[in-house]
């Protein structure tokens, strides 16, 4: 009885400290995952959204809609009704509302209500693209990704959100709006945000722009310290320094995998130089524009924003990029990734 009795207090020990450590994991403390995959918190600070599969458009204007004192748009095109109605909402309640675009996209004929309203809009007129696909509320809020605010993004192209609660990142991006904002400066003519480096609770959050702070250098550097996986989405991918950086990691045992949307492959794409190394790369299945610009390595980091694998991207475009190093949030761009894979 009594050596029935210790066995039975061991077993209950062990299962008390196995409770502790799954409890006291990144994995669950404060963080969830539905069934579905439809949201991922991590400390409440960090969610992700896909188009197509999400209800992008309610989530994102519920913040417009609670905004309290700012809403400053960066954002390549705009013609959502409802976005923008959220936007001209906002204004007319007194909210601070400023929108910089791309002067290519004037025919909106929703962007044209705003240009009626009292709403300050500002155009980029140089000859490369104000590319940025970001908001800033209340300078505490972040939403960026790859999806411009138009219908065809949202209901028909494969687009990422991510929405950041951090008033350091928006710090970073409200200097980048302001730049171009009040000091007309695009492109080249734009100075070094810095403060590239962000803790969010317990995950790391780097965030560089283009083309002052040349992101391709920090994204080759993370691929060539890969050491399992690397798994990309690319709208469009033509920058050869960092196909080369995949073919090295390829090389050395990394398993590589990608995603090509199919009508930007031509005589300037990496995708049959990375299809002959005998890496595991595709054309996309969606008829309409797989949109993403997303790179995952090691299962742990995810790099993604507006920037395509380009040399316009890094040396003439304005771009953001965001790098979370988080096996939470990089679960679901994994799962996301095979779904577009399969």
């Amino acid at each position: 009885m009594r050596r029935y009795r210790k066995i039975l207090n061991i077993r209950l020990i062990s299962a008390i400290v196995l409770l502790l450590v799954i409890s006291s994991s990144s994995i669950f403390r404060s963080c969830y995952f539905e069934e579905n995959y439809q949201t991922i918190h991590s400390d409440k600070s960090i969610l992700v959204l896909f188009t197509r599969y999400d209800d992008v458009v309610p989530k994102i204007k519920s913040y417009l809609d609670n905004a309290k004192k700012s809403i400053y748009i960066a954002v390549f095109e705009i013609g959502n009704r409802e976005l923008i109605q959220g936007l001209m909402d906002a204004k007319n309640r007194g909210i601070d509302v400023k929108i910089i675009t791309d002067k290519d996209n004037l025919d909106y004929p929703e962007l044209q209500k705003v240009l009626n309203s009292n709403i300050e809009v500002v155009f980029q007129e140089d000859n490369s693209y104000m590319h940025h696909k970001f908001a800033i509320i209340d300078e505490e809020i972040v939403i960026t990704g790859s999806m411009n605010w138009t219908d065809n993004d949202i209901y028909k192209n494969d687009n990422n959100i991510l929405i950041i609660r951090s008033k350091a990142l928006a710090g970073n991006y409200l200097k980048e709006f302001n730049q171009m904002f009040y000091e007309k400066k695009f492109s080249r003519a734009k100075e070094k945000i810095g403060n590239n480096i962000i803790m969010l609770d317990d995950i790391r959050i780097e965030n560089y722009f283009s083309p002052e702070e040349k992101p391709s250098r920090r994204i080759i550097e993370i691929i060539d310290q890969s050491q399992k996986t690397i798994d990309f989405m690319a709208f469009s991918f033509t920058h050869d320094k960092i196909a080369s950086a995949m073919i090295r990691a390829h090389s050395r045992g990394v398993k590589v995998s990608g995603i090509f949307e199919t009508r930007q492959v031509s005589k300037f794409s990496e995708y049959e130089k990375l299809k002959e190394k005998g890496m595991n790369v595709i054309l996309d299945k969606n008829p309409k524009n797989m949109h993403n610009k997303v790179i995952i390595v090691d299962s742990s980091i995810v790099i993604t924003g507006s920037y395509n694998f380009s040399s316009n991207a890094d040396n003439e475009n304005d771009e953001n990029v965001i790098i979370i190093f988080s096996k939470e949030v990089a679960l679901k761009y994994l799962n996301y990734f095979n779904r577009l894979l399969n």
